[in-house]
């Protein structure tokens, strides 16, 4: 086999592992950079190949459309941009629907924990360390910051997400610097849970 033959073969088989990954991306990002790798074939193969990947990507979520671009001065319309909602503060001591309410109780790392979830948007948590009051503020869809203001707590602002499944509320720290808050909140689910109905 000859070096050009060599060389041949190479691009070949370079060029449909490009052409694999477009079709299993989904983001714009990465249709680019593989459209980018695939300069050297003709301009109907890459034309081909991106219609064929705008086909067969999913829908994910609340709808997700990819936006098509070639390369080389070559201008084609593709799919609308990626649309997403934009996430909404709710108002301070404001519980979103769903978000539940109640005491919950148990065992942990700090001693027996108590998490108390109040209808004006407050948490307090109290271990075998003490008992911190915390103001709840919420984005949406499903991120809850702590905010320590009163009693033995931080002094910094701690991220998470939350989901209730399986009648237990979960907290997963996002950001959160305190190790002693982030211990209480999110080692284990809290339940059973009685959620909130609306806003």
């Amino acid at each position: 086999m000859t070096e050009r033959e060599t060389s041949s073969l190479l691009r070949a088989a370079l060029q449909r592992r490009a052409e694999y990954g477009m079709q299993t991306t989904n983001t714009n990002q990465e249709l680019q950079r593989l459209l980018g790798q695939m300069a050297p074939v003709g301009k109907s193969r890459r034309l081909r190949v991106a219609l064929a990947t705008a086909a067969g990507i999913a829908v994910i979520g609340g709808g997700v459309g990819v936006g098509l671009a070639l390369t080389s001065g070559e201008q084609t319309s593709g799919l609308p941009p990626a649309t997403r909602p934009t996430p909404t503060t709710l108002p301070a001591g404001t519980l979103p629907a769903g978000f539940p309410l109640g005491t919950f109780r148990h065992p942990g790392t700090n001693g027996l924990t108590t998490l108390k979830i109040t209808r004006d948007g407050q948490a307090v948590v109290s271990d075998a360390y003490g008992i911190a009051v915390n103001d709840l503020t919420f984005t949406t869809p499903n991120t809850v910051t702590f905010d320590t203001k009163g009693g033995a707590g931080c002094t910094t602002i701690g991220r998470y997400r939350w989901a209730v499944s399986n009648d237990e509320l979960v907290l997963t720290a996002v950001n959160d610097s305190c190790p002693d808050r982030r211990i209480s909140v999110s080692e284990f689910p809290w339940g059973p849970v009685r959620q909130t109905s609306s806003p």
